[in-house]
């Protein structure tokens, strides 16, 4: 069976990209795709991570002095 210069360049292909933001489940699908062609036996559990950033407040005053700030206690 002689398959057509389209197939012949598709078997050659060994490489694709997932690009998409943050916990959009990257990692997700590419292990459902490992998985459904059997490159793998099971798939995981992934959870985000979420946030990293955190905000505080304090009592502090900031004055700034010459483009210079300076913590005022």
């Amino acid at each position: 069976m002689t398959l057509s210069p389209y197939l012949q360049e598709v078997a050659k292909r060994r490489t694709f990209a997932i690009i998409s933001h943050p916990d959009a489940g990257k990692t997700t699908i590419t292990e459902k795709v490992l998985l459904f062609g059997q490159a793998i036996q099971t798939a995981g559990t992934v959870k985000g991570r979420g946030s990293t950033s955190t905000l505080s407040r304090t009592g502090w005053r900031w004055k700034s002095s010459v483009g210079s700030p300076l913590l005022r206690l």
